[in-house]
């Protein structure tokens, strides 16, 4: 699996410090359920109840076992191959190796495909992108247009996109998405990791 310091700076997972890491996932399952296209059609309530409330659980159960600390958690709506779900943006203070431990416990709980663990630093070679002062119809545009421009998931929250790449190579796709809106894009740089069940991460 790529991860975002091959061949460059230290991985974040080196480090003895603890350090803030976000994590992206959720315990959202296509199943039955009929694919969700637009940002109006995700259920705005879902980690209020039922299998979302036990994962909102489930992550701040797992935080003090692990000896990490949520420095905060926000719903967003996630893309992945143009369908949309419910999601969780979690930055998690701690660790690396627990962090990345918490986000396989996620995995393999919620039988999730991939979990998402970006972490800023200035050495890293991944991005976080994000396209600022976006609606929740220019987000459904933009939504539409990412599979064109070859970038198969992101996020939309509070009035934002994020995308993020493992080794700036999604730059000059994501800029493109930004000129069809005419907005700006801010880019962080950092570590980033995609866990995946299909790879054996857990």
């Amino acid at each position: 699996m790529e991860s975002a310091n091959s061949g460059g700076a230290a991985s974040y997972r080196d480090s003895v410090d603890k350090v803030t890491i976000n994590i992206g996932a959720t315990s959202y399952l296509l199943g039955n359920r009929q694919p969700t296209r637009t940002l109006g059609a995700v259920n705005p309530e879902y980690f209020s109840e039922g299998e979302g409330a036990d994962f909102v659980a489930f992550i701040h159960e797992q935080s003090i076992t692990l000896g990490l600390s949520i420095e905060s958690e926000q719903p967003v709506v996630g893309m992945w191959q143009g369908n949309l779900e419910p999601a969780l943006s979690v930055d998690v203070v701690g660790l690396p190796t627990q962090v990345e431990r918490l986000a396989r416990l996620l995995g393999r709980r919620y039988n999730q495909e991939s979990v998402m663990l970006f972490q800023p630093d200035p050495k890293g070679r991944g991005n976080l992108y994000s396209i600022t002062d976006v609606s929740a119809d220019e987000a459904d545009l933009v939504f539409g247009e990412m599979l064109r421009q070859g970038l198969p998931g992101g996020r939309y929250m509070a009035g934002r996109i994020e995308i993020v790449d493992v080794a700036g190579e999604s730059g000059s796709n994501v800029r493109a998405l930004a000129d069809l809106l005419g907005k700006e894009v801010r880019t962080i740089a950092g570590h980033t990791r995609f866990l995946s069940k299909g790879e054996g991460d857990y």
